[in-house]
């Protein structure tokens, strides 16, 4: 409250600061009350007035929804939770491992070829679609293949998240930081891979925008 720039409405953020406190405040077992500050989030955000700054009740991110096309909000329904998936790994067109050589004699080959590229991507977002996501926050990137995936499936993906952010969102609402979708069962027993995303590992909250 002694800065320069927020002094004169040193009033305004006084109460906000308490709120937040209040907002994180936890009692252990002797009923002794403790505010762990390092779970209030401060965004700054550039073009508006010091007056215009807000406490959201949540967590807020810097990021955005990856398309436009996606819904601006999800909200929980008939009892059941909105369902957030955890990835630290990129999401975009499947590509063969390196070392790995393809010899090709007939042209119409190359298409088939990337056509399954493109249904092995399409696979691989809906086991994590199937699992239950409806909103999807990565600390990678989201190709644009990709995007059409979700779009369709009226999902939110959010891109470039933290791993701090996403760590924290995935603290307070029970979920997991997935890493690899791999699974130590080998392929499948049709020929395709064996990844799969655990539903269990899903966050759960009352509302995402």
């Amino acid at each position: 409250m002694s800065s320069k720039i927020i002094g004169a409405e040193s009033e305004f953020f006084a109460k906000m600061a308490v709120d937040a406190a209040l907002r994180v405040k936890i009692e252990n077992r002797e009923g002794k009350a403790k505010c762990p500050l390092g779970n209030i989030h401060i965004l700054k955000s550039h073009g508006r007035g010091a007056l215009d700054s807000e406490l959201v009740d949540g967590f807020a991110l810097n990021c955005s929804k990856a398309s436009a096309a996606m819904p601006a909000e999800i909200r929980a329904e008939g009892g059941k939770a909105v369902k957030i998936a955890f990835v630290d790994f990129n999401i975009q067109k499947h590509k063969l491992q390196m070392g790995i050589q393809v010899v090709v004699t007939d042209t119409k080959e190359v298409e088939l070829i990337r056509q399954r590229e493109m249904d092995i991507t399409k696979e691989k977002i809906q086991r994590i679609l199937d699992a239950g996501a409806q909103v999807v926050l990565t600390t990678k990137g989201i190709d644009d293949l990709c995007l059409k995936y979700f779009v369709e499936a009226n999902c939110i993906a959010v891109r470039r998240v933290t791993p701090e952010d996403l760590k924290r969102i995935a603290k307070a609402t029970g979920g997991k930081v997935v890493s690899t979708m791999a699974s130590l069962e080998g392929d499948s027993e049709d020929g395709g891979s064996a990844e799969r995303f655990n539903p269990e590992d899903l966050g759960e909250c009352q509302q995402v925008s």
